[in-house]
């Protein structure tokens, strides 16, 4: 599509860096862009059976409070 649009290939090495060094920092960091996403699965788990526990649903106290 890229060479359809500019009629050649030389826009492309630009992005294809660009997007391979931010695909490094975000693979070597402990950064998201999701704010509810946990880091690892352990807390995720622990979230789950404590909500299934206690009958809680962390979605829908931020869905009733929106």
């Amino acid at each position: 599509m890229v060479a359809e649009m500019t009629g050649s290939f030389s826009v492309v090495p630009g992005p294809i860096i660009a997007v391979g060094i931010a695909a490094l920092l975000m693979h070597h960091t402990k950064v998201s862009i999701y704010r509810s996403q946990r880091l690892n699965r352990e807390p995720a788990e622990a979230e789950r059976l404590h909500a299934a526990a206690t009958g809680y649903s962390a979605g829908a106290s931020r869905l009733a409070s929106a």
